[in-house]
């Protein structure tokens, strides 16, 4: 049995177009399906394209509660000199607000000597031979040897030693013996030290080493530098010239924690406009708004913002326990609003109390756990739960790719179906086709032979 060309078969006699009636039927059963698909797609990756949105929103505004949530960064101090031109100081964290009376009577110095004479930096010296070089610190000597010496070679042996003495030339451009060597130590008695060579002559000592002395509110401090870390806990200072009586005074800088939960504010409420978008609203030119709307994780999200905004501190402190006792308030908006007197006031009256509640005094808890943590902390700690790999909003942008992936099979599906149907109604146009065109046949045979029965009577 022959096979029958549907495809060419349709069309054929009686003057309809049954390939356009078959595409028609076709199109007419695949329209409400593909449109209810392409709904759910497009809504699947809607959603997954906010809440990647929400979840790289909560993570700026983590970096915020971060920055919070080091002691080393709230306690800040600033430094002011009597006189800066003879002594000036900074400070750390750990520095104590206060004023410091010092009298300097000696810096540090150190040995330093000049070796004249040198008429080139790359002449041949001693000969050409080796030449060796004497270094005596602390009654201990180091012999250096110089392959091929010139001067521009006993500078670079000397600064390779790791000895602690640095070695230069100095060009004073004069028209015999221009260059002199120089070579100097560290600061410091216990940094002395003597050099010698067979060609280092003309020598002149030029500083001698020692160390600095000075009184700290009456206490005697010697030290081989002139910059001084240890005379007062979290102090550095840094001696410029001796003196009888100079004040350095420190005092808590609270400007930096001020301007960080204003930074904060901000950046938390950018943050709720946009999730204010995502949740409510309509833009025919933005299908993210509106996008979670109905969204119970979404609502879920905004829920944890606003109840760990008002939870007491994980490590409460005086009079600064909540968020409230910092002037920071969640508006009915959701936006946060900051009560500047309220915060002036608790960061004037009781700033170790605020770093206490803000830090858990911990420095970078980058990596937080379940101990106490601060109310910076505390707000970190819940995004991270919010935002990890299994938390709620990785799960919802799972779950919706993994409906993605359903979609697809299903639209592949209904094209395979659609082809069957196509399949089946083309053979049945082109079956009726064949019997009409019988019909238009046999008619035409039995009008002929009528024709020609008239004309014979």
């Amino acid at each position: 049995m022959s096979s029958v060309d549907y495809v060419s078969a349709l069309g054929a006699g009686a003057g309809i177009d049954s390939k356009a009636i078959v595409d028609a039927l076709v199109e007419a059963e695949r329209a409400p399906q593909q449109s209810s698909l392409d709904r759910l797609v497009s809504r699947s990756e809607t959603r997954v394209s906010a809440f990647g949105i929400v979840k790289s929103t909560l993570e700026l505004v983590r970096d915020q509660f971060r920055k919070l949530n080091d002691v080393s960064d709230l306690n800040a101090f600033n430094t002011q000199s009597s006189d800066s031109t003879l002594i000036s100081a900074t400070a750390s964290s750990s520095a104590s607000a206060g004023v410091y009376q010092i009298q300097v009577t000696q810096l540090a110095d150190r040995d330093s000597y000049t070796f004249d004479g040198f008429d080139s930096k790359t002449d041949s010296l001693n000969g050409g031979s080796d030449l060796a070089i004497t270094v005596t610190q602390g009654g201990t000597s180091t012999e250096l040897t110089v392959s091929s010496p010139t001067l521009s070679n006993i500078v670079e042996t000397i600064n390779d030693s790791n000895l602690g003495i640095t070695a230069n030339v100095i060009d004073t451009g004069a028209a015999s013996g221009r260059y002199v060597l120089s070579v100097s130590g560290e600061t410091g008695v216990d940094n002395a030290f003597s050099i010698s060579s067979a060609v280092m002559t003309g020598q002149a000592q030029q500083t001698t080493a020692q160390n600095s002395s000075l009184e700290v509110n009456g206490v005697k401090i010697t030290n081989a530098s002139n910059s001084i870390g240890t005379a007062v806990a979290g102090l550095n200072l840094e001696l410029k010239g001796t003196f009888v009586s100079e004040s350095i005074t420190v005092t808590r800088d609270t400007s930096g924690v001020k301007t960080e939960i204003q930074n904060l504010a901000q950046v938390y409420n950018e943050a709720q406009t946009i999730f204010n978008s995502l949740r409510s609203g309509s833009d025919a030119e933005d299908e993210l708004v509106g996008a979670l709307s109905t969204d119970s994780i979404f609502r879920s999200v905004q829920s944890s913002f606003r109840n760990t905004f008002s939870s007491i501190s994980s490590t409460p402190s005086g009079d600064i326990n909540y968020w409230a006792d910092l002037g920071v308030s969640v508006q009915r908006d959701g936006t946060l609003k900051i009560d500047e007197d309220r915060l002036d006031s608790a960061l004037a009256t009781s700033f170790d109390d605020v770093v206490t509640a803000l830090t858990a005094d911990t420095e970078s808890q980058s990596d937080i756990g379940d101990a106490s943590r601060g109310l910076a902390g505390d707000m970190s700690a819940m995004i991270r739960d919010l935002t990890k790999a299994n938390g709620p909003i990785a799960n919802a942008i799972s779950t919706s790719t993994e409906s993605l992936s359903d979609y697809e099979v299903r639209l592949t599906e209904l094209d395979s179906r659609m082809d069957r149907i196509r399949e089946r109604y083309t053979q049945q146009f082109a079956a009726m086709q064949q019997i009409v065109d019988g019909f238009n046949s046999t008619s035409e045979y039995l009008t002929n032979n009528f024709a020609a029965l008239n004309n014979n009577d």
